[in-house]
């Protein structure tokens, strides 16, 4: 049975079927999401999702009839990446359910007064007294949604965020658009997001965020300051002999302070946009995720601390490697920083680093190595198998000469994006009024942290080749 017209289906072919049968969708219309393993779902998402973006980028400046095609194949996409939402909530609410039922049966064994018994390893656990204890953070291939859900955030009842942003200045076609306003509206213009809405453009803001596809973890946060226990150093163990005293050895403990700063984000469009485009309710939450997904990453890896900014990871006390010169120029080779680097995580006992960030600049110096057959020169295998991710974020006008740049290393399951599930949204109505323009400030708050600073490493001073 199709889900789709055919004449989607046939944009969808023409402008994404190469990728998607690499993610094992080859048949856009008759796609049955429940027969792909986890893994392979998770992927397929996360490729529909890239997949989309690249569309998006591609209307601009097409000719009206590659748009029309261009914004068809957006729609399917959208169907697509509905589809294996909809069975990825399915197969969380089964587990969720045989989890209960598990802990059930194990409530009826007797458990030691000082046990911890995990119920799915991540998510939740259950403590000695039976109590479920909600994990802090939430892993990249988690959802904003499910978590807002969980602590309880009512459903949409088919309100769209796309939707309540038109509905703010052409008024509401909806009852749930009615409610919206009304219930998140104040004095000022200003309007807050439903708790459902605001995690769904978080989770938008996550899925174009290079730092969380790195496996940055997601802290939702209640209060102006949170802080998270963490051990600073392990303790020392000790032979004894018979008889002998015991060494004393206390880990050292100390704190992650995570006190989210402000980001905002400013979006104009004129009314008859706004009032007549076929797809303008999609693209203004895109629009507003992917600019702050920017912001997020330059911060979370280059953020100040100072001017409003929150402290990134080249600002915390990681590791470094000092280049200061072309990568091709390193004594063990091109690759030689990035194994130095890799080799300084894994001494820190922070494990595998599960993520290379560098500027496409860089990029194309390792992707253009030859070897002395004129060959493309191949990675140590190891670092071969460290994912490495391309963002502009990272600048490349530092230095003495104003043209280097950094790459960072990393093991960012420690890595903690701490946001605040709450999203303002300001008109600006008078502003832009006599080119008959409407403004959207959207504002969110951030900040981030390491649970582990050796788990990082910034190659410094990386020179153009």
């Amino acid at each position: 049975m199709s889900i789709m017209e055919t004449r989607t289906a046939l944009a969808v072919k023409k402008h994404a079927g190469v990728k998607l049968r690499g993610v094992g969708i080859t048949n856009p219309e008759d796609f049955a999401p429940h027969r792909l393993e986890w893994s392979k779902l998770n992927a397929a998402q996360r490729s529909v999702a890239d997949i989309s973006r690249g569309i998006i980028d591609k209307m601009d400046g097409a000719s009206e009839d590659e748009n029309r095609s261009l914004s068809e194949a957006h729609d399917g996409l959208m169907m697509l990446y509905d589809l294996i939402t909809e069975e990825k909530d399915h197969r969380t609410s089964q587990g969720n359910r045989e989890a209960r039922e598990t802990d059930a049966r194990a409530g009826r064994r007797p458990i030691l007064k000082d046990a911890i018994c995990y119920s799915d390893g991540s998510r939740s656990y259950s403590n000695a007294d039976g109590g479920e204890v909600q994990a802090f953070a939430i892993k990249p291939e988690e959802r904003m949604t499910d978590w807002a859900r969980q602590n309880g955030a009512q459903d949409s009842d088919g309100l769209t965020t796309g939707g309540l942003l038109r509905a703010m200045l052409v008024g509401s076609r909806t009852d749930a658009e009615r409610r919206a306003l009304s219930e998140g509206s104040n004095g000022a213009g200003g309007f807050t997001v439903p708790d459902i809405l605001s995690a769904s453009m978080i989770d938008r803001l996550r899925s174009q965020s290079v730092l969380t596809r790195a496996g940055a973890r997601t802290v939702p946060l209640a209060s102006d300051t949170n802080y998270i226990a963490r051990v600073a150093s392990d303790p020392t163990t000790y032979w004894r002999a018979e008889n002998a005293e015991v060494t004393a050895s206390d880990p050292t403990f100390d704190r992650i302070t995570l006190a989210p700063k402000s980001l905002m984000a400013l979006v104009k469009c004129s009314r008859e946009l706004l009032e007549d485009s076929l797809n303008m309710e999609q693209m203004l939450p895109q629009i507003i995720a992917s600019a702050m997904a920017q912001a997020v990453d330059l911060a979370g890896l280059f953020g100040t601390g100072a001017d409003g900014q929150p402290t990134g990871l080249t600002g915390l006390s990681i590791g470094q490697v000092a280049l200061n010169a072309k990568l091709s120029a390193h004594a063990g080779g091109a690759y030689g920083a990035l194994v130095a680097a890799r080799t300084a995580i894994l001494t820190a006992n922070a494990g595998e680093p599960t993520a290379i960030l560098l500027h496409p600049r860089e990029d194309g110096a390792l992707v253009g190595l030859r070897d002395g057959n004129g060959m493309p020169a191949q990675a140590p295998a190891k670092i071969a198998a460290i994912p490495q991710l391309i963002t502009t974020q990272i600048p490349i006008n530092g230095g003495v000469g104003t043209n280097e740049s950094s790459i960072v290393v990393g093991n960012f399951a420690h890595m903690l994006i701490g946001l605040r599930n709450s999203l303002r949204i300001e008109v600006l109505k008078e502003r832009y009024a006599e080119f008959n323009q409407f403004g959207f400030v959207a504002h969110m708050r951030v900040d981030f942290a390491a649970e582990h600073l050796g788990a990082f490493a910034e190659i410094t001073g990386v020179k153009p080749e």
